[in-house]
């Protein structure tokens, strides 16, 4: 429906190293098609709440960053490789912050 949200993990699974993994194509390609803004969101703290292999949740603190909503207005299936590419960048620079 139109207006409607969705919310994807790029990466499909988490790391163990805490950097970027490489990320899938899918979600890209339905912001593409749906022409929808990608909302990049950081979460800071979730490897010492979560670490990868395990179950339960550690108490801790997260924070959550949200930011800017990068356009996909215009774009067609073949600017996929480079709003990926501006997603991560982006992603990189709010994790370094």
């Amino acid at each position: 429906m139109a207006g409607d949200s969705f919310l994807i993990a790029p990466e499909g699974t988490r790391g163990r190293s805490g950097e970027l993994l490489p990320f899938k194509k899918g979600g890209f390609f339905m912001a593409i098609k749906a022409q929808a803004p990608i909302v990049p969101v950081a979460l800071h703290g979730t490897a010492e709440a979560m670490p990868r292999g395990r179950f339960w949740v550690r108490p801790g603190v997260v924070r959550v960053e949200v930011g800017e909503p990068i356009p996909t207005a215009g774009l067609t299936i073949h600017d996929r490789d480079r709003l990926m590419e501006t997603v991560r960048a982006r992603l990189q620079t709010m994790l370094a912050g």
